[in-house]
């Protein structure tokens, strides 16, 4: 080894994929298949199970030559079984996998050349899509925000635990991620607050899968109060009561269309206002989504 060791120089792997399963005993197998494409011969793939009805011996012979780390044993929740794999990660770079979700290969291996370039990165968080139901979401920054400079940021245009990429040599300056119900958000404030850069970077990394039996709907409403707990505990009073108000009107205004939808008379009333605001969304333009690899 020439030159000064440091921590990089132990990482024995370059990307370490940590999978944390739970009562997927049926299911292993697809999903490992989607997961295979993302691996080369210098990754990892830690998979931590959480007592699904697997046998530990038979899965290891299976895929022994895919999965590199197998644990099977109970854990408090996804938080405590990832921040398990963290901690046996021997790669440069950490990602963590859902189940459910679809990483594509070409984006991942476009994050990791820009952590490669830019050394000063703690935490690169990437964009993507989320499906919840029907319904998709872009996972995108704009450029010109500067995003991860200020705490709310991470409130005002989000921060998906999908798209993060951890650099492992800074997990003794950000730590493990805590244990809330916002866990990602939590943990993208908490880089920030240690002393950690965290940067967006305008890469189409992952679909997000939000099914309706998910545990993000199920504790839709913790994971609410869960944010604006964080919001308070990091942000201005003003952008934290102001930012409640606004959600709390657009909340009145989703349910008010609700009701028109579901009243003929109402709709019949209010058929003029609905032909103005259809015209108005006609004429708007969509905005472009940059996937170039910059920062936002």
């Amino acid at each position: 080894m020439q030159g000064r060791p440091s921590f990089d120089s132990y990482s024995k792997k370059r990307i370490s994929y940590i999978l944390t399963i739970k009562n997927r005993g049926k299911s292993i197998e697809a999903i490992l298949k989607n997961i295979e494409g993302l691996l080369n011969s210098s990754d990892e793939l830690i998979v931590v199970d959480s007592l699904s009805k697997i046998d530990p011996a038979a899965f290891m012979k299976k895929y022994r030559k895919l999965v590199n780390v197998y644990i099977s044993e109970p854990d408090i929740s996804p938080t405590h079984a990832f921040n398990k794999g963290i901690m046996l990660a021997r790669g440069k770079y950490i990602k963590n996998i859902s189940d459910d979700d679809i990483i594509y290969p070409e984006a991942m291996e476009k994050a990791i050349k820009v952590l490669g370039k830019n050394k000063d990165i703690d935490l690169l968080i990437c964009g993507g899509s989320k499906m919840i139901g029907r319904n998709i979401r872009q996972v995108y920054v704009p450029p010109g925000i500067e995003y991860g400079k200020n705490y709310e940021d991470f409130f005002n245009y989000g921060a998906c635990g999908v798209g993060f990429i951890t650099r492992r040599s800074s997990i003794p300056l950000i730590g493990l991620y805590p244990s809330r119900v916002s866990s990602d958000v939590a943990y993208a404030l908490q880089s920030l607050e240690r002393g950690g850069k965290v940067r967006f970077c305008r890469v189409n990394l992952f679909v997000h899968k939000v099914k309706a039996n998910s545990t993000i709907i199920k504790n839709s409403k913790f994971a609410e109060r869960d944010s604006y707990e964080l919001m308070k505990q990091y942000c201005s009073a003003k952008f934290y009561y102001t930012f409640r108000i606004k959600n709390y009107l657009k909340s009145r205004f989703r349910m008010f269309r609700s009701s028109v939808e579901r009243s003929p008379l109402l709709r019949v009333l209010l058929f003029p206002i609905r032909v103005v605001m259809i015209k108005k969304n006609l004429g708007t333009k969509m905005p472009i989504l940059r996937w170039d690899g910059d920062f936002s």
